[in-house]
Formats: structure tokens, sequence, C-alpha cells
């Protein structure tokens, strides 16, 4: 009985600890809007009136680790990796160089030029915390290459020779491409439009090089929705240019998700793609839907299911109707790699979570979750990007794990000591006096 008590003892421990670790406690009575008990003694009357305590466990902001960049020198300022690792969020953005904030859901990449850099990475939650992680980083992208000596000679009885080495800065690697890529910094380029309207997008090329740059913008795939202000232009070396991008939704386009590339390509041989999307919707619909992803489902690997939260709900009053309602989830190339379709009664509106389970072998990569609800001749359509990747998990997240697997085994064994102690006390049934006296043991 005692190992019993011990192991008790021990379980209430962890579960302390790990309560500790996790949240802080909030404790009200009901009527009471919230007292935050913070170490101090309470003193009053006490009564015996019946009173209700509610826990509120709230954390002291997102769990937030900046993995990348480093406080370190960069010798390429190309594809510099922001990578982190969050949990317990609403949203996370990030500001570089006292720029506008964006928000990220997963790594992304920067080019950037010689100097230094710092880097400010935030997260918040439902409970209004915030924190905050930042780190400076230099990058140094100069170079040299080393000229093979030059000789020369002279004639007679008499001759000299001389030769000299000098060193050049080249922005070409051996295969002839610039070593220095341009940097581009863009807008959301995920835009939701209805029949008929229109929006802007901006984007900043810079020459990072030491020499002119031709560079060719293009628009693959839904070029008849995207314009270009200007596709095809010189930039100086390290001068700047913003470029318009105009979305149109025309009268006649049939209401669905539009997903192409903006391909930019420069005279030193690189190019970039930048995976843009145009959802549009009906002018006046009847029918809308709303579609979000929650945060911890941005990120999936292959054969996990991707969450979405719907909403349907009726613009105009119709009553109660039967809608067929599309799931799927499509490449960055517009295929779809898994749909379905169900029909579904809606009164008013409807609000449910939705899973599509993605293939094993699915290929990494960003995704989109598309929602299309059908009803008379009208269309409605909502999606978000997601990607495919490989998690990472947290040195904590294995710690928990592993209590959480001790304390399991440490409830098995009390289950057992306790059915032993049981077992035990009924073979040991108690003798009664009387019993002793008609089996003639006592008189």
């Amino acid at each position: 009985m005692k190992r019993v008590w011990i192991f008790c003892l021990f379980a209430v421990t962890m579960l302390f600890f790990i309560s500790n670790i996790l949240s802080e406690v909030i404790i009200s009575r009901n009527s009471v809007t919230g007292q935050t008990i913070t170490g101090e003694t309470v003193t009053g009357k006490a009564v015996t009136q019946d009173f209700g305590i509610a826990i509120q466990v709230i954390r002291n902001g997102p769990y937030l680790i900046l993995n990348s960049p480093l406080n370190q020198t960069y010798s390429d300022g190309n594809d510099i990796l922001l990578n982190f690792t969050v949990d317990y969020h609403e949203r996370v953005w990030y500001n570089l160089d006292d720029s506008i904030n964006t928000s990220v859901t997963s790594e992304t990449s920067f080019d950037l030029l010689s100097g230094s850099h710092t880097l400010y990475l935030y997260a918040n939650d439902s409970n209004g915390g915030i924190t905050q992680r930042n780190v400076t980083f230099f990058v140094d992208t100069s170079y040299t290459i080393n000229s093979p000596p030059i000789g020369g000679g002279g004639g007679g009885g008499s001759g000299g020779g001389s030769s000299s080495s000098s060193s050049s800065k080249s922005n070409l690697d051996s295969t002839g491409k610039s070593q220095k890529k341009i940097i581009v910094n863009a807008e959301n380029l995920d835009v939701v439009l209805k029949q008929g309207q229109t929006t802007k997008r901006e984007i900043t090329i810079t020459n990072p090089t030491s020499s002119l740059l031709t560079i060719n913008l293009d628009i693959e795939k839904i070029s008849d929705k995207i314009k270009i202000s200007e596709s095809s232009f010189g930039l100086d070396e390290g001068k700047s240019i913003t470029i318009i991008l105009d979305y149109l939704a025309r009268e006649d386009s049939i209401p669905d998700v539009y997903i192409g590339n903006l391909i930019i390509e420069d005279s030193g041989g690189n190019r970039k793609e930048l995976l843009i999307s145009l959802v549009i919707k009906s002018k006046d619909p009847l029918f809308d839907v709303n579609l979000e992803i929650p945060d911890k489902f941005l990120l999936i690997e292959g054969g996990e299911e991707a969450v979405g939260n719907i909403k349907l709900f009726e613009v105009e009053q119709v009553g109660r109707v039967d809608v067929e309602v599309e799931y799927s989830i499509i490449n960055d190339k517009g295929e779809v790699i898994v749909s379905s379709r169900e029909t579904m009664a809606v009164d008013k509106q409807a609000n449910f979570i939705k899973s599509i389970l993605t293939p094993k072998e699915i290929k990494k990569g960003p995704y989109f979750y598309v929602v299309k609800v059908f009803f008379k001749d009208q269309i409605a359509v909502s999606s978000q990007r997601f990607e495919v990747g490989t998690k990472k998990y947290r040195f904590i997240d294995i710690i928990l794990y592993i209590i959480l697997i001790t304390l399991i085994l440490i409830i098995i064994f009390m289950m057992y000591e306790i059915r032993k102690i049981k077992k035990h006390v009924g073979l040991h049934k108690k003798v009664e006096v009387g019993d002793l006296v008609k089996l003639k043991l006592i008189k």
C-alpha cells in the first residue's frame, strides 16, 4: 500500500510541474469578475456559502524560437533562410530592416544586399499575448578573382621580363550565370475578387550586382487575368524599381480559383518564379462560402489531413435549400490532387470542419484547399494556401510525450497494485469470536 501512495504522490508532483511550466492560473468566484492569484497571502472571513471556481489557463504568449538566420556573417546574400518554431499562436509576422510587417506561415527566404540587417519575428495568441524574437546578422557579398600572371621578354644581350597580378570583381560564376541574384520583395499575391472587380499588387525588384541588368517578366497560365506594368526593362547597379500587377476579374469570368506564376528573369541567367492566385466570386451571389485553415494545419506532412473551417451562408434570403459542395486540394500547377463532393441542406448558414486526407506520396510544396458551393446557376468559391513539408518537433513536445506516457504507466501500475491489495484482503477474511466458539477452538 505504501508503494501506491508513493506513486500517487509522484503523479501529482509531475502534473503540478507541467502546469507550472505551461501556464499560470486565474481563479474567479461567480460573484467576482476575476482576480489573479499572485502568490500573496489572501485573508478574509470564511463562510459556508456555496461558490463556484472557474480556472482559466493563460499562456504567457506563444512559444516561439527563431532558428535562422543566426547572429553571424553570411558570404552570400541569396536565399537567406527564415526558419522558426512556433506553437500556441494565432499569427506570425516579421519585420526586416524596419520595413513593413509581413505575415508568414512557414519558412521563407530573402535575397539581401551587403551590410547589416536586423530581423524581428513576432507571434500572438488569442489572449493578446505577443512573443518577440530578433537577430542582427551581416551579409558580405564581396569576392575577388585573381588574374593569371602576364609576362614579357626582350632581345639582344639583355632581356627583361615583368609579371603582375591584379584582382577584379565579377558577377559571374564558372557557368556564366550571375553569382548575385536580383532581390524581389512582393505583397501577398493571392487575391480574391468578384466578377467585374479589379485590384493592384506591387513588387519591388533590386539589382545587387555591379553592372546593368536586363529584366524580363512574364505571367504563366493566367496572363489574361493579370497584367504587368513593365514586362522588360534595364536596371542599373544598386537600383530598384516597383512593378504594378493589375488583377482583373471580367464580368463574364467563371467563378473559380486561377493559379499561375510570375516569372522574373535577368540577363545574368537567373530566374525566379512567384506563385500567384486569383479567386473569382459571383458578382451578386445568393450563397457565399468562407474557408479558413487553422494555423497548425498550414504545414502538414504527406498522408495527413488538410483541415478547413468552412462557413456557408446566404447573401439573399432563400430559406432552407440543398446545395452542392465540392472540396479539392490543388497543386501549384492548378492540378486537382484530391476532390470530393456532397449535397448539404443549408438554412441561412452552416458552420463545420472538413478534413481531406492527402496522399502519402504527395510532393512537398505549396497547395490550395478549395471549396466551391453550387446553387442554381451560381458558384461560390473560397480557397487558402498551405504547405506540404516536414514538421519539426520541439524538444519540449518530446519531453511532454515522455511525461504523459510515464503517467499512463504509473496509473496502470497503481490499478494493478490496488487490485492485488483487494485480492489479498479477500483472502484474509475477518474471523468473528462466535465462529471460533462454533468450531470449539475457544470456550
